[in-house]
């Protein structure tokens, strides 16, 4: 009996600890203060649409998410690429996990593996190719494993990214966990660089108003990785989606706001201290403009939940 109580307080001790642990930095506290650079114009654009393709998922604690996050609560986290339809053309924002992730995924340290783990659902380049859809340009919101997987999938199409994040995924600092070079370093990609040359937008003190009429707009996000960028998607002044990347895993870490889980963003973040500026940016422009609705790159209930956003539905047998 004794040996039960025991052991029964060091499992509760154990919990304490990791609760304790799990939340460090769980609320961020910044001094700062809202300013618009520049408040856009947006006309109603009728002919934009937007879709997902779950590409691969994962469940884990919620509290490896954000921090904060519960320690006893599952969370499902998804792999997504974004297809955007335009009269002007249409696009892929990130690839999601592509044909050959398995084999690409052997190349991440063994100790890594259980932490980054997933289940296959389909490829993009499959899911688009059966539906007839062409894909000739492709929007990075940054080089890591798991959205750069599918690039070489799509041989026929220009990849754009930020010319500092080309500069150091191809640099010998770009390893796993985060990075999986292998994906990108062969010579089949048409690479190309993001010019953002349209000026301040928002919060943001440059951007790329890719079609010229305020639908689409690209901005840099700083922090993560040395050229991330996001995404607008400004169907009307009322409907506007701001798709962020890995800035934050979740919307609650704009909401609360608070940072990745300590521990996950040692190992993803590039700069840590920038990557939490920037989620506060930004959680302070959501809270002035609460009719942009945010949209992190592995939220599936970011996703799931929208009534404007529309799963491309998988191939059927």
């Amino acid at each position: 009996m004794k040996k039960i109580k025991i052991a029964s307080l060091l499992i509760i001790s154990l919990i304490i600890t990791l609760t304790i642990l799990l939340n460090i930095g769980s609320n961020i506290n910044m001094d700062l203060t809202y300013k618009d650079i520049k408040n856009p114009k947006i006309k109603t654009t009728n002919n934009i649409n937007i879709y997902y393709i779950e590409t691969a998922f994962a469940k884990t604690l919620e509290a490896f998410t954000y921090a904060g996050g519960s320690p006893f609560k599952m969370r499902k986290i998804s792999h997504m690429a974004v297809y955007i339809t335009h009269p002007k053309g249409n696009f892929l924002f990130d690839t999601g996990l592509g044909i050959d992730i398995d084999k690409q995924f052997k190349q991440m340290q063994s100790w890594f593996k259980p932490f980054f783990n997933y289940t296959k659902t389909q490829s993009a380049v499959d899911v688009l190719t059966q539906k007839g859809i062409n894909i000739d340009k492709i929007f990075l919101s940054h080089l890591h494993w798991d959205h750069a997987s599918g690039i070489e999938d799509f041989i026929n199409a220009e990849i754009f990214t930020t010319k500092e994040e080309f500069k150091f995924a191809k640099s010998s600092k770009a390893v796993p966990p985060a990075f999986i070079p292998s994906q990108y370093d062969s010579n089949k990609s048409q690479w190309r660089f993001i010019n953002f040359k349209s000026g301040p937008y928002e919060i943001f003190k440059k951007s790329l108003d890719l079609y010229s009429d305020g639908s689409i707009v690209f901005v840099p996000l700083d922090g993560h990785t040395h050229g991330s960028i996001g995404m607008f998607v400004n169907l009307s002044a009322e409907q506007r989606f701001f798709f962020t990347g890995d800035l934050s895993w979740t919307r609650e870490g704009f909401s609360k706001p608070a940072e990745k889980f300590y521990i996950s963003s040692i190992l993803v973040d590039d700069d840590k201290s920038l990557t939490k500026k920037q989620v506060y940016e930004v959680s302070l422009l959501l809270k002035h403009k609460p009719e942009i609705y945010v949209i992190p790159s592995h939220d599936s209930n970011a996703y799931e939940t929208l009534k404007n956003i529309h799963s491309l539905p998988l191939l059927t047998n």
